[in-house]
């Protein structure tokens, strides 16, 4: 299968032992570039599987976030800051393909840069590959 520039989504809590081996193959197999939200928990994670598999990343940072939130991620390249939502749409616009691990199974409405960044790549028709936390895959329009 050809790589591509891939989007990453996770939260702030971190990936699932499930959904971090299900991402570290994903990457292995599927990801040219990553696009990275520069954040805390998953964000850091999958930036240190792209390192370790010496994969190009490219940090999109937010501002406006909690001090707590905010963490020094190595990457290749970082964009300009800009507000959560939009910094999570560049990054799906920028990229062939989504990732994304949800910590939970039921969609949330409010207050997920996550889900809304699922949305925007739904509503893109985005190739998007969804890891649930039990390590299971959903993937739409791949």
């Amino acid at each position: 299968m050809k790589k591509v520039p891939a989007a990453f989504t996770g939260t702030r809590d971190g990936m699932t032992p499930e959904q971090e081996r299900v991402v570290r193959d994903l990457i292995r197999d599927r990801v040219s570039v990553l696009h990275n939200g520069s954040a805390r928990g998953a964000d850091a994670q999958a930036a240190v599987m792209c390192f370790d598999l010496a994969l190009y990343v490219i940090a999109h940072p937010a501002t406006g976030v909690r001090a707590s939130d905010r963490v020094e991620i190595e990457s290749d390249e970082s964009r300009d800051p800009k507000l959560p939502l939009d910094r999570n749409r560049d990054m799906v616009d920028e990229a062939e393909l989504v990732i994304a691990t949800p910590k939970g199974f039921v969609e949330e409405a409010r207050g997920s840069g996550t889900w809304a960044t699922i949305r925007h790549a739904q509503k893109t028709r985005k190739p998007l590959i969804i890891v649930w936390p039990d390590g299971t895959v959903t993937e739409e329009n791949v």
